[in-house]
């Protein structure tokens, strides 16, 4: 029973450890954790301002504009024209292009 007992903390010792080691000598796990933070943080924000976003928005997403590299993509979003300005409603928004640019990384 003492072996058993021994053993089992000498393995949960030898990991924590090596979980020490690799967080103070490598980025990867505290990257890899806040990247998991922001990923859900940012999708329940996406969410809750889906309710927020004019019908009359055209996308067009994943737009490949730098042949060598496909990770490279570029959204455009076009706001129709002609609907009330949010900041003046006296004032009518013309056609714009709203562009923004995103690339994945994989691990």
């Amino acid at each position: 029973m003492k072996k058993v007992i021994f053993w089992t903390v000498g393995i949960v010792v030898v990991c924590a450890v090596g979980l020490l080691a690799a967080d103070q000598f490598t980025p990867w796990p505290r990257a890899l954790y806040l990247r998991h933070q922001y990923d859900s943080a940012s999708r329940a924000t996406s969410q809750s301002l889906t309710s927020l976003v004019p019908a009359n928005v055209t996308a067009v997403l994943d737009q490949a504009y730098d042949p060598p590299d496909e990770a490279v993509r570029l959204d455009v979003f076009h706001p129709a024209g002609g609907i009330p300005n949010p900041n003046d409603p006296s004032e009518r928004v013309r056609n714009e292009a709203v562009v923004g640019v995103r690339t994945n990384i994989t691990f």
